[in-house]
């Protein structure tokens, strides 16, 4: 079958696109959009609330997954540094960068 064929024959499909007012999803189905905001935007009853990072604007949907990112922005104050025992580098703010470092310094 031909390109233009093909474009012709399915055309109907994509002639109308549902967007998503609140994200970047898009459907060619109604019912797939209606059921993607049931999903991911509402909660029971109420909208889903969203916690964002003041710093770079990121969102979570949990309180304790903002309050996890913070302290890659600014450390919290019980952290204690973090040393490599093979290269004896120190990570102050980031556990993830530290865990990497020390898995490949290996």
């Amino acid at each position: 079958m031909s390109l233009k064929k093909y474009e012709n024959k399915y055309k109907y499909k994509y002639k109308n696109i549902h967007s998503c007012s609140l994200c970047s999803y898009t459907s060619y189905r109604k019912e797939y959009l209606t059921a993607h905001i049931r999903k991911y935007h509402y909660r029971g009853m109420g909208p889903v609330v969203y916690y964002k990072c003041p710093e770079c604007l990121q969102c979570y949907k949990m309180k304790k997954h903002l309050i996890s990112h913070l302290e890659s922005h600014v450390g919290s104050p019980f952290d204690k540094p973090r040393i490599c025992p093979f290269c004896n580098k120190s990570f102050n703010l980031n556990r993830r960068d530290a865990f990497n470092h020390i898995k490949n310094c290996q």
